[in-house]
Order: C-alpha cells, then sequence, then structure tokens
C-alpha cells in the first residue's frame, strides 16, 4: 500500500529516451512503472497553469523493496544525470539530473485517497 516512487521528469526533446531508460531498467528486473502516454500530456502536465502537485512528473517507478529503490535509484541516475527535466515539487531530487523519489501511498485506501 505504501513505499518508495521513483520519479523522472522529461523535456519533449528527452521523453522517448527517458522513457526507453526507465523501461528498461524496470523491465529488467519486473519493476511496475507508469508513465505520461504522449507528449501533448507532458506538455500540459508542465504548462504554466498546470496543477503544481503534478508538475515535472513523466515516469513513476514502484520498487518492491528498499534493495531496488536504491539499485534503480543509483542506476537511473547514472544513466540519466546529464538529462535535462522540470523539477518535481514534491519530491527530492537524487543527484543533478531528472531522478526524483519520494515515499507514500500507492492507492485508494477505504478511508480516503492515499497519496498517489
Amino acid at each position: 500500500m505504501q513505499g518508495w516512487k521513483i520519479r523522472l521528469s522529461a523535456t519533449p526533446n528527452n521523453a522517448a529516451a527517458i522513457l526507453a531508460c526507465a523501461a528498461g531498467a524496470c523491465h529488467t528486473r519486473s519493476v511496475s512503472f507508469k508513465y505520461l502516454p504522449s507528449l501533448d500530456a507532458l506538455f500540459n502536465q508542465n504548462r504554466k497553469y498546470a496543477p503544481r502537485s503534478s508538475s515535472g512528473k513523466f515516469v513513476t517507478i514502484y520498487p518492491a523493496d528498499d534493495d531496488e529503490f536504491i539499485d534503480l535509484l543509483y542506476e537511473l541516475d547514472r544513466r540519466l544525470g546529464d538529462a535535462d527535466g522540470p523539477y518535481i515539487l514534491s519530491d527530492v531530487q537524487f543527484g543533478h539530473g531528472p531522478v526524483y523519489f519520494r515515499y507514500g501511498a500507492f492507492r485508494v485506501t477505504v478511508q480516503g485517497v492515499a497519496g498517489i
């Protein structure tokens, strides 16, 4: 129900490369992830009047445990550390690239919406 999330930001110019990197790392480990489905969605997520709570988020990765979280965090930073991407306000930046993380809930609960 809760755990670490790794988030990647992207620009329209590097979104395909960032998604390919994330997908490769996740498929190798059978890790669940989600991403915005189009460049239009990425643009709308980052426009001036978009909700600040979702700004910058392009890919979200759901590691199964702490070890997987740390391994993925370092791998993604090593592979994407020089890439550009907007700042994700709700998360902590890892390194100097588009890799961010936070701890939180993954799904809706009976009591209300968890911090997805």
